[in-house]
């Protein structure tokens, strides 16, 4: 009984604390993605942290097992979806996307701070012994489910996700291409967002520019592999095989 109480009691106390901005900690979830959503199957396990510190917070996410490529799939995907890094400052009401170009250098955009609308639903279930309310929404052609704790009252969740009344302790897409579940919290050490603040201070390309590029690169791509393919064929299909796929729709 005693072990039970203390469980219950760190629980609450840790639940207290996670909500107080003076003291960082560090939400981890762990999931799945189809790296090949829209073409094929190709699920890997991944895992991810969200690190929060007050109104600012950055969300990783990392594969844990290897890739599976299929050498007759010769499209090149131009976006790694966005998913991967995310820094988010709701005082500045900001948002941060990495994105690596085919060089595999990191490049930075700004989007919109949870302009998502989200439909609180009349459906409870438990992740972890938290009980958590599940919303839904339409976020840049795609249909999203999230499962939020009222009690963890922190306005976020995993990857760009977040605006709704607690903490969002799972959240997946409506073909299930992609899901994320809480695994723990623990408490973190302070940390530096230095290099998200300047980037914020000094300006910079928001997601029109981000979906711009990619629209540059797949021309580009396309124009390289046409050349490529007319070569000395004097009768050979010449229609470029390059495909843009993104996470999120580009129109």
């Amino acid at each position: 009984m005693k072990y039970i109480f203390f469980l219950i009691f760190s629980a609450i106390s840790f639940s207290i604390h996670a909500q107080d901005s003076n003291n960082p900690f560090i939400v981890r979830y762990y999931g799945s993605f189809n790296s090949l959503f829209e073409r094929s199957v190709n699920i890997r396990k991944v895992t991810a942290t969200l690190l929060i510190e007050g109104d600012r917070s950055l969300f990783t996410m990392k594969e844990t097992g290897d890739e599976v490529v299929d050498p007759s799939n010769i499209a090149i995907n131009l976006s790694p979806d966005s998913l991967f890094t995310v820094y988010k400052d709701t005082e500045s009401n900001s948002l941060v996307f990495d994105f690596m170009d085919l060089n595999q250098r990191p490049l930075y955009y700004a989007d919109t701070l949870y302009p998502m609308e989200w439909k609180v639903q009349n459906l409870e279930k438990s992740i972890h012994g938290i009980l958590c309310k599940q919303a839904t929404t339409f976020f840049k052609g795609r249909n999203y489910t999230a499962w939020f704790a009222p009690t963890l009252l922190i306005s976020n969740g995993p990857w760009k996700l977040g605006g709704l009344p607690g903490l969002i302790l799972e959240a997946y897409d409506d073909e299930m291409q992609w899901k994320l579940t809480f695994d723990s919290m623990e408490q973190s050490n302070p940390m530096n967002f230095t290099r998200y603040h300047r980037m914020i201070s000094s300006g910079i390309k928001g997601y029109d520019a981000f979906t711009d590029y990619l629209k540059k690169m797949h021309t580009k791509l396309q124009h390289a592999f046409s050349a490529q393919a007319t070569g000395d064929c004097l009768t050979c299909d010449t229609k470029s095989v390059v495909k843009l796929y993104s996470w999120e729709k580009i129109n």
